[in-house]
């Protein structure tokens, strides 16, 4: 079940800050990173390369989600619902930003 996978994921990146927050000291440490990587992507018996496409693409999908919250009344058009996973990456709020 992928929504499983994902909130897993979730909890183990959470977990290793050095992989989201560029506050973290550790942050810029690629093999530890990968080191992390590794780990995590054991736990969940997948791919190093699977666990991190599939965060970045949760990472995306929040920051958009944000940007869409955010957004005055009526902007966006018809309303949908709430992405399930919103509020359990709400610890990136801080560390997504946006680039314009």
């Amino acid at each position: 079940m992928e929504s499983d996978f994902d909130e897993k994921l979730i909890e183990f990146v959470r977990e290793a800050e050095m992989l989201w927050s560029k506050k973290s000291r550790y942050y810029k440490n690629t093999p530890m990173k990968l080191r992390i990587w590794t780990e995590i992507s054991g736990k969940l018996n997948s791919t190093v390369e699977e666990c991190i496409r599939r965060w970045k693409t949760l990472r995306d999908r929040f920051s958009r989600e944000i940007k869409k919250k955010d957004m005055p009344s009526g902007s966006a058009g018809c309303s949908r619902p709430e992405w399930s996973l919103l509020a359990t990456l709400e610890f990136l709020k801080d560390s997504v930003t946006s680039r314009r």
